[in-house]
């Protein structure tokens, strides 16, 4: 496990990779922020993100990046078959000319 310590007022993100630092070490260690917060993650599967309100959140890394290609894939999809639509082109015909771009 890691920590991850945040300031949102100084926009800091500071990690101890060991996961056994404190608050106060990290404040004595680089400076006093008055609004560090501190959050424990897997670094295997989690991450952090700031918030707009300035809390930390961890979320799952991987999950979010499946998300995040399954989104591209469908955008590219779509664009594929709009792109198609207007070339009016067959199946084959698509793929054909895809192979012939690449």
């Amino acid at each position: 496990m890691q920590k991850v310590f945040y300031s949102h007022s100084a926009k800091h993100t500071i990690t101890d990779v060991s996961g056994n630092k404190t608050i106060d070490q990290i404040k004595a260690e680089f400076g006093n922020y008055a609004d560090l917060q501190e959050i424990e993650i897997d670094p295997e599967i989690e991450a952090v993100k700031a918030q707009p309100n300035g809390d930390i959140e961890k979320y799952n890394r991987k999950d979010e990046t499946a998300v995040a290609k399954a989104a591209k894939k469908a955008a590219k999809d779509e664009k594929e078959a709009r792109l198609k639509t207007q070339l009016s082109l067959s199946d084959s015909d698509w793929n054909d000319l895809k192979e012939a771009l690449r």
